[in-house]
């Protein structure tokens, strides 16, 4: 096939027809992957987000429960704190087991296990003390300084392993996304 040799026809369909195949892959490719980047954004705005949400909220009822332990440590004991106590115990787990049920990397799972485990060291320590204010069987005394003490120490320690599940999240958020953009 020489080029002299073709018709007006065939020279005109040739070029056409090799830009229309170029045109339909490059096409193809473009589709692609704009739907890998919508997926990965996705992946972020469904899973990462949310999660950093869970651990906000978590970190905000974590406080309202020490508040309300503390309150009634020092004598106020009315049943709202009681009932603010509980309440905020339970958020605090029900928010950080969604975390470990997201599509997020085993690193960030394996930081909410941890974070549960110094939780559930801390919730009976802290229960066992509301209850012993209400039945009045320890001093407000004692209790504050077993608020304010032991139990604080623990707390604190957990709050960290709140703190580093928060900014791993906001990490691996912020790597998604710039590899997103890249």
């Amino acid at each position: 096939m020489i080029w002299s040799n073709l018709g007006l026809a065939k020279k005109l369909r040739l070029p056409i027809a090799t830009i229309g195949i170029l045109l339909f892959v490059l096409s193809v490719v473009q589709i692609t992957d704009m739907q890998r980047i919508s997926g990965e954004f996705s992946n972020i705005n469904e899973q990462y987000i949310p999660g950093i949400e869970l651990v906000l909220n978590a970190d905000r009822d974590l406080y309202q429960a020490q508040i309300a332990e503390r309150s009634i440590a020092m004598g106020l004991k009315d049943e709202r704190y009681f009932k603010m106590h509980q309440e905020n115990i339970q958020q605090v787990e029900d928010r950080v087991n969604k975390i470990t049920s997201l599509a997020v990397s085993q690193d960030i799972i394996d930081q909410a296990k941890q974070f549960l485990t110094v939780f559930n060291n801390w919730r009976p320590q802290t229960q066992k003390l509301v209850r012993q204010v209400k039945d009045q069987s320890i001093t407000l005394s004692d209790a504050t300084q077993l608020s304010t003490n032991s139990l604080d120490k623990v707390f604190e320690g957990m709050r960290d392993k709140l703190d580093m599940l928060g900014e791993q999240l906001g990490k691996e958020a912020s790597v998604l996304q710039l590899h997103t953009v890249e």
